[in-house]
Parts: C-alpha cells; sequence; structure tokens
C-alpha cells in the first residue's frame, strides 16, 4: 500500500496563513534592554545613597566642628569687642600660612 500524496495550491496556503507580528521579536528584545537599563540605574542610584550615607556623619562633625567658636585663636587675634573666630577659620588661616611659607621658599631657591 502507497501513502497517498496530496498537493496544497500555492494560493490555498496563502488565504489559510494567519498574518505574523514579525515586531514582535525586535519589541520583546526592547523590553528586555530597557528593564535591564531601569534595574542598573536604580542599582547605581542606590549604591550612590549609601555612599552619601557613609561620608555624610564625617562631613556633618566635621562641618559642626568648624562652626563652633574658637576660644584660644579668638583671645589671641580678636580686635574688636564680640569678634569671633571659628575653629574653620582658623584650619583657613594656617592653610593660608604653609601656602605663603611655600611660596617664599620656591622663591628664596633662585
Amino acid at each position: 500500500m502507497k501513502a497517498q500524496q496530496g498537493t496544497i495550491q500555492f494560493d490555498e496556503v496563502l488565504q489559510t496563513r494567519q498574518p505574523v507580528d514579525v515586531t514582535a521579536p525586535v519589541r520583546k528584545a526592547v523590553q528586555v534592554i530597557n528593564q535591564s537599563a531601569r534595574r542598573a540605574k536604580s542599582a547605581a542610584y542606590g549604591l550612590s545613597v549609601r555612599a552619601r550615607q557613609t561620608v555624610s556623619p564625617w562631613l556633618a562633625d566635621w562641618k559642626r566642628w568648624a562652626a563652633r567658636r574658637s576660644d584660644t585663636f579668638t583671645a589671641l587675634c580678636a580686635t574688636e569687642e564680640g569678634e569671633v573666630f571659628t575653629h574653620g577659620d582658623v584650619v583657613k588661616a594656617h592653610l593660608a600660612l604653609a601656602v605663603v611659607l611655600i611660596l617664599i621658599g620656591i622663591g628664596g631657591e633662585q
């Protein structure tokens, strides 16, 4: 017994086929990429927030210390009644003095 072979006309195939959305794989790939980008962005934001949280206490402590009054510097340098110098002013004055001494040292070598 031989198997019968049927022939299908090309026109019949075109009429029975459902339309295929060829952009579906592209849309799916774009969705995956967008989701990955959102995850990476949120992870990077989380890292930056944690980094700021670890630096902030130290910076806040330093700012509080720099804003406090320096009794010694105020007693030595105040020229007017009520003039107050802070620890931040003392640090700035010492840095300026160091820069001047370095410049004098560079200029004195010539």
